[in-house]
């Protein structure tokens, strides 16, 4: 499960801090959901079938632009030249340091080759962290400048060989409302769970409930993700949630609860209590993302956007 800090200038810091006690509080008090929440099923997803690329101009879940696909450029990057565009991109989460033992640092992103890079190493030593836990290991975060309410997202990536998590998911912390959908949670090399695609919504609270709730599945890839690239993606729109991989429709159900602008998250993260930590020799390894790209369809209200002050 992801988690990014909430928002706030200089108090940047404090706020972190208490969103991270939050964090901790609602983790331990998350609860199956009641009657009259959303209902979400994994699809008996055919893979045989998976959908050709015909174009890059629509999503791989409709080559045929049944929805009259319109490309949102704010969220649409395919990661050429050899800096991270920054109009578009924070290079670490703004708001946030990181999960422990990994701390989100700058000098783990990088773009060269057409694709964005998020590296994980090993610190030579250890170093203070919060909580009185400390930093062992930087990781990599990348988090969109601005928000965005229903449209279609999509992603070619590979994940690092490595027990951690590679992520793309969605979030804004704030204080009356606190919201995630995750696209994606990956360790490919975390035992057990090397094929494991795991597939999360999260409600941490909202004027109505203090009450954090999840709605979690995890597809079995039928193949390795850290072997090659594979294209993941998210159809949320105010009746429905969708998640594909490779084109193929693999889990759905209603929307009754995200309806908050949200921020777009591509990061690296070290779960100990998940996924365990990096076996010796693993790191440094590198996720690999080929692009991200967005879409909002003509059949529905439009995507929405505006810029984030952290």
């Amino acid at each position: 499960m992801p988690f990014g800090a909430g928002s706030g200038g200089r108090r940047a810091g404090m706020r972190t801090a208490v969103l991270c006690g939050l964090l901790c509080a609602a983790a331990a008090r998350a609860e199956a959901p009641p009657p009259g929440d959303p209902v979400f099923s994994l699809t008996s997803a055919d893979f045989t079938a998976a959908p050709k690329r015909e174009n890059h101009s629509f999503p791989l879940a409709d080559q045929k632009n049944s929805a009259g696909w319109t490309r949102l450029d704010t969220f649409w990057d395919e990661f050429d030249g050899d800096t991270l565009d920054t109009k578009k991109w924070w290079p670490k989460n703004p708001t946030w340091e990181g999960r422990p033992p990994g701390r989100f640092d700058e000098a783990n992103v990088s773009v060269s080759g057409g694709q964005l890079h998020l590296a994980a190493r090993a610190l030579p030593a250890p170093e203070p962290g919060p909580g009185g836990k400390a930093w062992t290991h930087t990781t990599a975060a990348v988090q969109s400048r601005e928000t965005v309410l229903y449209g279609h997202f999509e992603v070619r990536a590979k994940m690092m060989p490595a027990c951690i998590c590679n992520a793309f998911w969605f979030y804004h912390a704030m204080p009356e409302r606190w919201t995630e959908l995750d696209v994606y949670e990956i360790g490919a090399r975390a035992p057990g769970k090397e094929r494991k695609v795991h597939l999360t919504a999260h409600v941490f609270h909202t004027p109505e409930s203090r009450t954090h709730r999840q709605w979690s599945d995890a597809l079995e890839a039928p193949f390795d993700p850290a072997a090659d690239f594979h294209v993941y993606a998210l159809d949320w729109t105010p009746e429905r949630l969708r998640w594909y991989v490779d084109g193929v429709l693999v889990r759905e159900g209603t929307n009754p609860l995200w309806h908050q602008p949200l921020t777009l998250n591509l990061d690296v993260e070290i779960m100990e209590e998940w996924f365990g930590l990096p076996a010796e020799g693993e790191l440094p390894a590198v996720y690999d993302i080929d692009y991200a790209r967005a879409w909002t369809r003509a059949s529905g209200p439009p995507a929405e956007h505006e810029e984030k002050t952290p």
